[in-house]
């Protein structure tokens, strides 16, 4: 057998194991293809073309804008639930796109997240998930009838009294006292009418509504009412701990999560819609600090904070650590030096917020 035949087999080898790789890899892809479509109809199966019922938590699909009369022919739209109506209207921010996601519903209930008449006609049995549906309501069904006693007059001395600012038309007006919030509709030789009606009323608005879906497990309605509270969530940075026989749910959060702003009114709130809507007792939501991890440099220097999501609270952190140490005179410590040492510690603090 000569050199030349023998590189002609194994050329001729190589090429049947490189086809036999291309076959097995086309298979695979085919079977994971097939895969993924009987996945994704096994999961459209459980709700597309069935009848949305009373107690289904839905995710809604809403577009909501005001109908054009004869003396007001501007369109408002004030309720946008997807990015691509989102897109159409003239303020969109495509940083803010998070925000546009299908509205929560739970069918039967009254929550404020849509009107009542709304929330009668998804619990009537008539309308299937998929569906598309145009409505219009009335004034009286939607922000109220204009009511003129909510017009209020007063003196420019009492307007600035309250609002610490010159009365400009159009402008916002809020009485803390009474928690009414108004707009400045005259400003005449120093008298200053504001209407409290909400600026809607007295419109009819016009509502396209589409359910999308219904959310049976367990953990995919928490993490839906977590994502309610606080749109954007990562689900999988939340783990989950359901004590059945205690009916306690225990929500362990990401890094620095319990440091953001006003975090503890949100946490109340996904507590009270956990409580409310899935019969949970306890509600903890667990907080996590873990220690900076140091530097590999071998000169002396202070750790430096392993970024998160919330990096600029890492940095500052981090700034905070860097900072030279200044050197006691009289007292051995301080009450700076004493915070220093806790945030050094070896082991993980954990904060629990409980809602019962």
């Amino acid at each position: 057998m000569s050199s030349k035949q023998t590189a002609t087999e194994t050329e001729n080898n190589d090429s049947e194991k490189k086809s036999s790789v291309k076959e097995s890899n086309k298979k695979k892809k085919e079977t994971t293809k097939k895969e993924t479509v009987n996945k994704s109809s096994k999961k459209k199966i459980g709700y597309i073309g069935q009848l949305v019922k009373k107690g289904d938590l839905i995710k809604l699909d809403l577009l909501g804008k005001t109908v054009p009369t004869a003396t007001d022919k501007t369109t408002v739209t004030f309720q946008v639930s997807n990015e691509e109506d989102a897109k159409k209207l003239p303020n969109y921010d495509p940083e803010k796109s998070h925000l546009y996601t299908p509205e929560l519903v739970l069918v039967g209930e009254k929550s404020g997240v849509i009107f009542d008449k709304l929330g009668e006609m998804l619990a009537s049995g008539e309308l299937k998930y998929g569906d598309e549906k145009t409505v219009v309501l009335d004034p009286k069904d939607a922000f109220g009838e204009r009511d003129p006693k909510n017009i209020e007059k007063m003196s420019y001395k009492k307007f600035m009294a309250i609002a610490k600012d010159k009365p400009r038309l159009g402008m916002e007006f809020r009485n803390e006292k009474t928690g009414k919030t108004g707009t400045v509709i005259t400003v005449d030789q120093g008298r200053i009418r504001v209407d409290f009606n909400h600026p809607l009323a007295g419109r009819k608005v016009e509502y396209r509504l589409k359910p999308l879906e219904r959310i049976d497990e367990f953990e995919d309605k928490v993490f839906a009412y977590i994502s309610r509270r606080i749109p954007g969530v990562e689900e999988d940075k939340f783990k989950l701990d359901y004590n059945k026989s205690e009916n306690k749910l225990d929500i362990g959060t990401p890094d620095f999560f319990g440091l953001q702003q006003n975090i503890g009114m949100t946490e109340f709130y996904v507590a009270y819609d956990l409580q409310n809507n899935l019969d949970i007792d306890t509600v903890n939501f667990i907080h996590s600090y873990k220690k900076p991890k140091a530097h590999d440099h071998d000169h002396d220097h202070e750790e430096k904070v392993e970024l998160g999501k919330d990096e600029k609270l890492a940095e500052e952190i981090a700034k905070e650590e860097t900072k030279p140490k200044k050197t006691a005179k009289k007292k051995s410590t301080s009450s700076k030096s004493e915070s220093m040492k806790i945030s050094k510690s070896k082991k993980s603090t954990k904060k629990t917020t409980s809602s019962k």
